[in-house]
């Protein structure tokens, strides 16, 4: 069957209604007694789809929630790895009601964002949704949480001694080196980029971007059509 969409059919559309008549002729149709040589050629080519699928998300990583283990890093902070590589690792980071981080000073780029709860940064107050970038040479001065909250970190030092070390002493020195970028949930400018898909640029560094990426009920992310 030809799944080529029309001209002026946006593709996702299309892919929903070959689904949908696939299922209907597939209902409508009555099992069949296949001799073994066809049933084993039959399994043979599952088999080959099986290991092309393998292949294409070979270096993917997923982490499920009950995943990992949750160590603590100091009286009230705990953190889960959940990656890590040459330009740091991705954790969650998660605050007990009054606890607090100390101030540290970033030896690389650090995105952060909330997920529960709240953190403090001086006067400024992250909730959920809330997005904030430290570049290499930032100053953090104390971080706290008075009602709790957890994080998401990416390039964060968390989890290398040496690192974390070199941070806090650098807390310590004088002057806040080059300034930090925070966007709020409610202040991010959303670009459709397809039927019921929405992106929103939260930072650039050369030619690497961050951005969210919103999807209504329903709707499908077609990766080349956005990145």
């Amino acid at each position: 069957m030809n799944r080529e969409p029309k001209a002026g059919v946006d593709p996702a559309d299309a892919d929903r209604d070959y689904d949908e008549l696939s299922r209907v002729l597939c209902d409508g149709l009555a099992a069949a007694e296949l001799p073994p040589s066809r049933r084993a050629g039959l399994l043979v080519i599952f088999l080959e789809r099986v290991r092309e699928s393998v292949h294409r998300h070979a270096g993917l990583l997923v982490v499920r929630a009950t995943d990992g283990v949750w160590r603590k890093i100091k009286s009230g902070v705990r953190a889960k790895l959940l990656w890590e590589g040459a330009a740091g690792a991705s954790v969650l980071i998660e605050l007990a009601p009054g606890s607090s981080l100390p101030p540290h000073r970033h030896r690389q780029l650090e995105e952060g964002i909330v997920l529960c709860g709240s953190l403090q940064l001086d006067d400024l107050v992250l909730g959920p949704g809330d997005y904030h970038v430290s570049p290499p040479g930032s100053r953090h001065h104390r971080i706290s949480s008075p009602a709790g909250g957890v994080a998401y970190l990416r390039g964060t030092s968390l989890g290398d001694r040496r690192k974390v070390i070199g941070e806090l002493v650098g807390g310590l020195l004088p002057g806040d080196g080059p300034p930090v970028h925070t966007v709020l949930g409610a202040q991010c400018r959303w670009q459709a980029v397809a039927p019921g898909v929405e992106i929103s640029v939260l930072w650039r560094d050369g030619e690497t971007v961050s951005r969210f990426v919103r999807l209504a009920p329903g709707s499908r992310l077609a990766k080349a059509r956005i990145f």
